[in-house]
């Protein structure tokens, strides 16, 4: 529990709300970050050589936005955008034009030219563990003096 000097605790059980909420904040907001990326990158699917890129940098973001035109089997033009942020797992922003994607329904990895580029688990597995000791930290209950409560037995 964090006591404030001179409080006399009066105030340590706002501070005590108040990191709470923070706690629950981020554990929110991790888990919607995961869930949402492995759920785009999950229902794309794509068989097809990069007929155009078109890299797109705006004032004021640190991500640049890439428009990728794909030819397929059927000789069909398709359009995939993506904005790559370094760490999200999404197709990178500098593939050449020529280059062969493959990537299929519900799978995770992606193939360019033959060459496997998985998706990176270890980022997400890690972010998931904290938003859950986030969680706890957030829905754990105190006893009104500041000590954890204990288990009745």
């Amino acid at each position: 529990m964090v006591k404030l000097a001179g409080s006399k605790g009066l105030l340590a059980p706002m501070v005590s709300i108040g990191l709470k909420a923070i706690f629950g904040f981020l554990a929110i907001a991790m888990i919607w970050v995961a869930g949402n990326t492995v759920c785009e990158r999950m229902f794309d699917s794509m068989d097809g050589t990069i007929v155009s890129r078109e890299n797109i940098h705006e004032t004021g973001i640190p991500w640049s936005y890439t428009r990728y035109r794909l030819r397929d089997a059927n000789s069909a033009i398709v359009e995939y955008s993506y904005v790559d942020t370094g760490f999200d797992g999404s197709l990178p922003n500098d593939l050449p034009v020529g280059s062969h994607i493959y990537k299929k329904d519900g799978g995770l990895d992606y193939v360019v030219d033959g060459q496997l580029h998985p998706f990176p688990f270890l980022v997400y597995v890690t972010m998931c563990c904290l938003a859950l000791v986030f969680a706890f930290l957030a829905l754990r209950r105190r006893s009104p003096e500041g000590a954890p409560l204990e288990s009745g037995r």
